[in-house]
């Protein structure tokens, strides 16, 4: 979250993510419960900047699903 500038906010569980602050709020909210949760970015080109951002930082993992 710092690497994309995101500050922690309300806690909130997002069917859907459609921005930063959705995706802040669904976080905090499995965080603070200690789960696990898959959710659908429908921001395309926001998914894009996150994921490119999240592959820069140092021993990073990625995992996607595909669905058709």
């Amino acid at each position: 979250m710092k690497a994309l500038g995101l500050e922690s906010g309300s806690n909130a569980d997002h069917d859907i993510l459609q921005s930063r602050e959705d995706l802040v709020a669904t976080l905090s909210y499995f965080m603070q419960k200690g789960v696990a949760a898959e959710r659908f970015f429908a921001n395309k080109e926001l998914f894009q900047k996150i994921a490119e951002t999240a592959s820069q930082s140092p021993g990073a993992q990625v995992q996607l699903l595909f669905i058709e």
